[in-house]
């Protein structure tokens, strides 16, 4: 609730005016014309602006005061929580004009800042009023912004001031930087209100109530326009308070109207009301006599206020909930206070009408599960070790007195994960400080292999009037379904007649709201929308938005209904059908399934070539995704093909300096970039960059990512100080343009590291990378309220199920390996593993590359039958996924050999290595580096099965290849040299193999400094 002042200010007194006052005034100012209209508008949009600002300038020094005052708590000081939180909020920056107040019982912590007129307060539950639970809190807190969002564009904004409201969400960290808590900073434009100007409404609980017959008015609006019926609720105490005002006219006071010129006077004097005369007379005084009202503007009038106490209300009716407050102002204002009170209830109790539901979880079972024993193996006789992925299934369940083990049974079944006659023995899944909020029974089967969640609302509502709320867009609902207006506070009256008549009406009420009907009307409206925002473009919104989380399925599932909605409103061959399949191609690219998502684009580019043709900006964007698909697929020459048509089309289109034209080029050159060309990669880039400076700015995250690539391209060519710079400025301009807690700004980190790494600073490198994963865990998922940095910790969040969260548990494990900590690399690779079997699947790329890297551990530590048990199921994925001429193959078949090789097994080794020469032959060519490592090992192999003149050949070829594309500085080019100078050593050429073991030295010198 908005903050009570001491005492209203004095009448007529001056005062400043607020950002409050000056919203009020611009609500209620009249306007002649459109002109005007719109001028009133945009200025009050800036005030509203203008209060956002000052929330946000409040809410850290705010949030901070209060979570230190919590710890202080918890350690030991006894004082008043608001007492300490006004100490540690004068010590932080921005909040020396703070003042922390103590004003109403409900709402948390509360803040006024009287310099700039606002009113501040935190969601917490600091009096127990919701059983502790600090998400009711909240709960009632949201319900209260968006009852006052609602009043500020309706109609009643013109009979009383409506405070403006905003919100900010802070997180506190700790002094690592690691997140702690993530709170709600409310603000409101504070109001001079208090005791003395309360006129309508209880500001004791309830005990007593005031009524007043001149704001019967406003009270009977509002209440009409929210669909209310009056109260039935009585003060505990049986007082009430009746406001009156009487009409005082005054003497007259010439002097006390501003004398505006001759003619003025001289109406005056036609009506009756001249400036001399001691009464008025003639018009004036004849309509005076005869209506009651005061037309003589020289005589002043003022309303007496006068309050007394009686048994009743005197015959003015409760139209609002008994702590809704509507105050009066001595300037005139009606200031109406605790509007989440005039949201309807909910009275079912949070449970679906007809029934409830249940959510089934079943792991990838590798053998039948269910009871214990022989007949638990045959409870899961259809769910068998080809299962390979998780199942999550919400079902129905009928209304009743079941016990959660039958429920839980019935809710296996079900889901079609329990198909025998016997049923599992369930245990209760111990939910820890989470079971005070969450309201839900989750069970487990005895072998954990299945669990289902039951929901509890009748343990998860607090003060249901508070929080068990309908948003106001309710009240129309019901108004179109004719349901009679309702009492919220039938949900505390007790069992007389009326009472259970009100009662009754909010059960209808619920009803109507969570019927099949209302339901129905609901999907119709959502269906109309979505065809509107096809139409304008923005169809494809929530399916992004599920896209860019990492939720493929979910937005494919949203796709696929929007284009079947297309495919009746506007046809096959429409652009925007075209549109929805290319989003749909964009989900299947993510998802590794690159076949699928080529055939939809071939559809799409179709589709565009014959209605807008084939030099359109959208059918290049086809071929540029199209590209990007084969490119992932390792076919560099035909996605170059693809890429060059695209640019042609661009350029002839758009123009060379279009942001476009530069992303065509950035395709381009990370294709070069695959194919270790990295110097024609970086001229690709050069271009890009300048386009980009120029058409979006060195700001723009487009030019970072270019940036990022370029560093790419400089630490493959083993030249990692010039890309740290470049990665430097990337993380900067991410930082001022999307913020560090973007996924962007993580991943810019996540590269860094990756250099550290190859420099051998893995100290750096993690630190680097557990900043990355904080972020990571945070930003793509909900941020835990205790989020620490543990792994351990990360089990119980959501944010790390993210593949970006995998993918920088994924560096952490290299830095691991090659700090030789094979186990807790392995230990990290499983968490990833398990991350990207649950959200791409088992067969898609990255789960593959995933197992690549665990064999490398495995390979580290000689546990050779392992690793390449591993590396078996990794090819035969990528053989399914991006097929076998791809270099991921190709990389898993040269480290396959390495293993042979390592056990001694050579012929099997080569045989290995010459088809994975042969096919980086064909995507990367012949000079790239990864050709010149196979031909390395294969020079081993020859050199260990004593055939030095076949190994000298291999290596001189080596040599050639590393010195032309990572340059003879690189470590790969100095390896080669010493390899050379074992094989001279062994023919007995010692001289030659000085001599190249000296140009070795030369090159470490020059590389270590």
């Amino acid at each position: 609730m908005p903050d009570r002042a001491e005492q209203p200010a004095a009448p007529g007194a001056a005062r400043p005016e607020t950002v409050g006052d000056k919203a009020a005034r611009l609500r209620n100012k009249p306007t002649l014309t459109a002109h005007d209209h719109l001028e009133r508008l945009e200025e009050l949009a800036r005030v509203r602006r203008a209060f956002q600002r000052i929330t946000e300038g409040a809410a850290d020094a705010i949030a901070r005061a209060f979570h230190d005052a919590k710890q202080r708590r918890r350690s030991g000081d006894d004082r008043p929580l608001q007492a300490i939180t006004q100490e540690c909020v004068g010590r932080l920056r921005g909040g020396e004009s703070l003042q922390v107040v103590d004003a109403g019982t409900a709402g948390g912590v509360k803040v006024a800042d009287p310099s700039t007129g606002a009113f501040f307060k935190i969601a917490e539950d600091t009096v127990g009023i919701y059983g502790g639970s600090s998400v009711m809190a909240d709960k009632a807190a949201k319900h209260e912004l968006a009852m006052l969002t609602h009043l500020h564009e309706a109609d009643a904004a013109r009979l009383l001031t409506v405070p403006l409201a905003s919100c900010v969400d802070v997180t506190v960290r700790d002094a690592a930087g690691r997140p702690e808590r993530v709170y709600r900073v409310q603000g409101f434009s504070r109001h001079a209100v208090g005791r003395d100007t309360l006129r309508v409404g209880s500001g004791d609980g309830g005990r007593t109530t005031h009524v007043c017959a001149e704001l019967d008015g406003v009270a009977e609006e509002l209440a009409a326009g929210l669909h209310l019926s009056e109260s039935c609720l009585l003060p505990i105490k049986k007082v009430f308070t009746r406001h009156e005002y009487r009409r005082v006219r005054g003497d007259r006071d010439p002097d006390g109207f501003s004398w505006l010129g001759p003619a003025t006077d001289a109406l005056l004097e036609s009506v009756g009301a001249g400036r001399h005369t001691a009464e008025s007379s003639g018009v004036c005084a004849q309509v005076e006599a005869e209506h009651g009202v005061v037309l003589d503007p020289l005589r002043p009038v003022h309303a007496e206020h006068s309050a007394t106490e009686a048994s009743n209300a005197g015959g003015v009716p409760s139209r609002l909930p008994f702590d809704v407050e509507l105050h009066a102002l001595p300037w005139g204002e009606v200031v109406l206070l605790d509007t989440h009170r005039l949201c309807i209830p909910d009275v079912t109790g949070g449970a679906a009408v007809g029934g409830q539901v249940a959510v089934v979880w079943a792991a990838a079972l590798r053998a039948p599960s269910g009871a214990d024993g022989e007949e638990g193996r045959a409870a899961l006789d259809g769910w068998t070790s080809s299962s390979s992925s998780p199942v999550l299934r919400v079902v129905g369940l009928p209304e009743g007195g079941s016990t959660d083990a039958a429920l839980a049974t019935l809710a296996a079944r079900e889901a079609g994960v329990l198909t025998g006659a016997a049923a599992p023995v369930w245990s209760a899944v111990e939910l820890g400080p989470l079971a005070s909020c969450c309201g839900v029974a989750v069970l487990q089967s005895s072998d954990g292999a299945i669990r289902v969640l039951l929901p509890r609302p009748e343990q998860y509502w607090r003060a249901e009037r508070l929080t068990a709320l309908f948003r106001p867009e309710a009240a129309a609902v019901l108004r179109e379904a004719g349901v009679e207006p309702v009492s919220p506070d039938a949900v505390m009256a007790g069992g007389a007649d009326e009472e259970g008549r009100a009662m009754g009406r909010l059960v209808a009420a619920s009803g109507v709201l969570l019927g099949a009907d209302n339901v129905g009307r609901a999907a119709d409206a959502v269906q109309e929308r979505l065809i509107e925002c096809w139409r304008a473009g923005q169809g494809d919104d929530v399916a992004s938005c599920r896209r860019n989380k990492g939720e493929y399925d979910a937005a494919l599932g949203l796709l696929e209904r929007c284009r079947d909605i297309f495919d009746s409103s506007v046809g096959e061959e429409h652009p925007s059908f075209a549109s929805t399949l290319y989003t749909m191609a964009q989900c299947q690219v993510h998802k590794g399934q690159y076949d699928a998502a080529l055939d939809l684009l071939e559809r799409c580019r179709d589709i565009y070539a014959s209605s807008l043709g084939e030099e359109h900006p959208s059918f290049a964007g086809t071929l540029n995704t199209m590209a990007q698909c084969r490119m992932l697929k390792g076919e560099y020459d035909a996605a170059l093909g693809l890429l060059e048509r695209c640019r042609d089309i661009e350029a002839s289109s758009l123009g060379e300096e279009h942001p476009s034209y530069a992303g065509t080029l950035y395709t381009m050159a990370q294709c070069r970039l695959d194919k270790g060309e990295y110097d024609a990669a970086l001229g690709l880039l050069e271009r890009c960059r300048d386009v980009q400076a120029s058409s979006v700015g060195e700001g723009h995250p487009s030019f970072a990512s270019t940036l990022s690539t370029m560093a790419q391209c400089q630490r493959n060519k083993g030249e990692y100080d010039a890309a740290l710079g470049l990665l430097e400025r990337c993380r900067d301009i991410y930082a001022s343009s999307l913020g560090e807690e973007h996924p962007s700004f993580a991943g810019t980190l996540n590269t860094m590291a990756q250099c550290q790494m190859l420099k051998g600073e893995y100290d750096a490198a993690l630190v680097l990378l557990e900043r990355c994963r904080d972020i990571y865990a945070s930003s793509v998922g909900k941020v835990h309220p205790n989020f620490a940095s543990t792994l351990d910790t990360f089990a119980s969040s959501v944010g790390e199920e993210h593949l970006h969260f995998a993918n920088t548990l994924y560096t952490m494990a290299q830095c691991r390996q090659a700090t030789g900590k094979y186990d807790a690399a392995l230990d990290l690779l499983e968490r990833c593993r398990d991350i990207e079997a649950s959200s791409v699947g088992e067969e898609h790329p990255s789960f593959a590359g995933t197992l690549y890297t665990m064999a490398q551990c495995r390979q580290d530590k000689g546990e050779y039958d392992a690793a390449l048990g591993l590396l078996e199921r990794c090819r035969d994925i990528y053989a399914s996924s991006v097929g076998e001429e791809h270099p991921s193959f190709a990389n898993t078949l040269y480290t396959m050999a390495q293993c042979r090789r390592n056990k001694g097994e050579y012929d099997a080794a080569l045989g290995l290595l010459e088809r994975c020469r042969d096919i980086f032959a064909s995507p990367v060519g012949e000079e790239h580096p990864s050709f010149a490592s196979t031909l390395y090992t294969m020079a081993l192999c020859w050199q260990e099965k004593g055939e030095i003149d076949t190994a000298l050949e291999l290596l001189e070829r080596c040599r050639d290849i590393y010195a032309s594309s990572v340059g003879e500085e690189h470590p790969s080019f100095a390896s080669t040299l010493y390899t050379m100078a074992q094989c001279r050593r062994n023919k007995g050429e010692n001289d030659a193999a000085l001599g190249l073991l000296d140009s070795v030295l030369c090159d470490l010198c020059e590389v270590i400094g």
